[in-house]
């Protein structure tokens, strides 16, 4: 038999690009937001991926997200993701 885990998370997609496509109920009306949201369904269905396949620590898209994020923050470039590159003056809370 074979896995059905890869045709589900298909469907799963999907049925995510399709409620992204719809507009939010009552847009059309007058109201303040306190969120609009950032995000998309292509996002949701990244973060769906490693969620689904337990690879959310490490992996190909954590050190894609790392060169990103150096590549275009202010923060010193270095990796957080392996506590042998943690700078010696790192110490964990004490809770």
């Amino acid at each position: 038999m074979s896995d059905p885990r890869p045709a589900l998370a298909a469907q799963i997609h999907a049925l995510i690009e399709q409620y992204f496509a719809h507009p939010e109920p009552g847009a059309d009306e007058l109201r303040l937001p306190l969120h609009a949201p950032s995000f998309g369904a292509d996002e949701v269905n990244e973060a769906l991926d490693c969620l689904l396949s337990t690879r959310v620590t490490m992996g190909d898209k954590v050190r894609r997200f790392e060169a990103l994020w150096r590549s275009t923050s202010a923060w010193p470039r270095r990796s957080w993701s392996t506590p042998a590159r943690r700078p010696t003056s790192w110490r964990p809370r004490p809770w």
